[in-house]
């Protein structure tokens, strides 16, 4: 057993002042994620150490390579971002930090099994960004939806069950979701509901923008359409491609651009497919190698933004949109509906609906929003999804005495 030569938290330092003060504190951030990939978890991950720094905290991250982006954080190499040593690699790196706190960003469910044991009485939490099966990767069946679905839970189903014993089983003292759909499906697989922190991500663009800014008029007959998110079947870039043809009629010059890594090489040669099948080649264009310069840019120039998506746990690529593109399309998963509602210029479609995303696309491209807009949005957005409310969730987790003790009924004492 590992043996901890230090009292977690003993280090802390209080700063502030009043009701608002806060324990710094030494944070490692845990994730089997690799610092290669764009978006989801890197991409929380870099949000997490960044302000977390910002608020005074040291912070540390053991993954493959420092992520771009991260100011004044210790990394940890482990490597093979993804191997069946990763939990073995901790508790050096804890014996060297020495933080107060793991946050485990994302790790294997055998490896998180493996590293719950060497932190059976040390203050860690696990942040869940999707419940088994939800946003796994089937490679093939693209043309037949329904079939996909069936056939991806029988191939996940062991994974599942390894899952729901991990949940049931109680040895995670705290887990982070974004969502509370999630919140609801974890309680459904035995996880007690009081030990789970529902943290939606935040809305934090660079900046706010000026009153004469996207001031919005009616869409010409050439509309940019633009999706941002992972070539992967759960992504539904398919359904959007089909939602562009019926939009063709109406639109005979749009535009559609598909932005995002490749996940599913099967996945992307079935959309290239289906582009060709329905006549859209020099309608459609698919990108995986843009930088966040020319995301940026892209999204400046769109009329209408989509969110395709089967399944989100919370949905990034859709706030970092909302706060671009005066117009914007998403699907009812993740936080999608939260960030649209009350909007003029957002419309939410069931999933798996091509029909309703291109009757959806149709009416806010005829909508003329009015001027300030975006404004507006973005000081909703920004109370609701606040940076400083993200951030501080966490720091109350990390700083609660629920943190330190575990869910389970009855812990035995560690022998020395």
């Amino acid at each position: 057993m590992t043996i901890y030569p230090w009292k977690p938290a003993a280090s802390c330092r209080r700063h502030g002042s009043g009701s608002d003060k806060l324990t710094a504190m030494r944070i490692l951030v845990v994730s089997d994620i690799s610092g290669y990939c764009r978006g989801g978890v890197p991409a929380e991950t870099r949000l997490l150490l960044n302000g977390l720094r910002e608020r005074g905290h040291v912070v540390a991250l053991a993954g493959d390579i420092p992520l771009s982006g991260v100011n004044d954080a210790r990394h940890f190499p482990v490597p093979g971002a993804i191997g069946s040593t990763f939990a073995a690699e901790i508790p050096a790196i804890i014996a060297e930090f020495r933080p107060d706190f793991v946050h485990v960003m994302h790790l294997g469910g055998s490896q998180l099994l493996k590293l719950a044991r060497v932190l059976r009485d040390f203050p860690w939490a696990c942040t869940v960004h999707a419940v088994t099966p939800l946003e796994r990767k089937l490679h093939g069946i693209h043309g037949h939806e329904e079939l996909h679905y069936i056939m991806r839970a029988i191939v996940y189903a062991g994974n599942a069950f390894l899952w729901r014993r991990v949940y049931r089983s109680r040895i995670i003292p705290n887990v982070v979701v974004h969502n509370e759909e999630f919140r609801n499906l974890l309680v459904a697989q035995g996880f007690p509901a009081n030990a789970i922190r529902v943290i939606p991500l935040s809305f934090a663009p660079d900046r706010a923008p000026r009153s004469s800014e996207h001031v919005s008029a009616y869409c010409g007959p050439d509309p940019l359409l633009v999706t941002v998110g992972g070539i992967a079947h759960t992504k539904g870039q398919h359904d959007a491609v089909t939602a562009v043809a019926a939009l063709r009629g109406y639109f005979p010059r749009l535009r559609y651009q598909v932005v995002g890594e490749i996940r599913d090489s099967s996945y992307l040669a079935y959309l290239r497919r289906r582009i060709r099948c329905l006549d859209l080649a020099d309608r459609v264009t698919i990108s995986t190698d843009f930088t966040d310069v020319q995301v940026r840019r892209v999204l400046r120039d769109a009329d209408l933004y989509i969110q395709p998506s089967h399944e989100e746990g919370f949905c990034l690529a859709f706030a970092e949109a909302a706060a671009i593109v005066p117009r914007l399309l998403g699907t009812l998963t993740g936080a999608i509906a939260d960030i649209s509602a009350g909007d003029p210029g957002a419309r939410v479609v069931p999933i798996r609906s091509p029909a309703a995303l291109a009757a959806a696309a149709r009416e806010l491209l005829a909508t003329e929003l009015a001027g300030g807009h975006m404004e507006q949005r973005w000081r909703r957005l920004s109370d609701q999804f606040s940076r400083d409310a993200y951030l501080r969730a966490h720091e109350e987790l990390y700083q609660s005495g629920d943190a330190v003790r575990s869910v389970r009924a009855a812990v035995p004492a560690r022998q020395s």
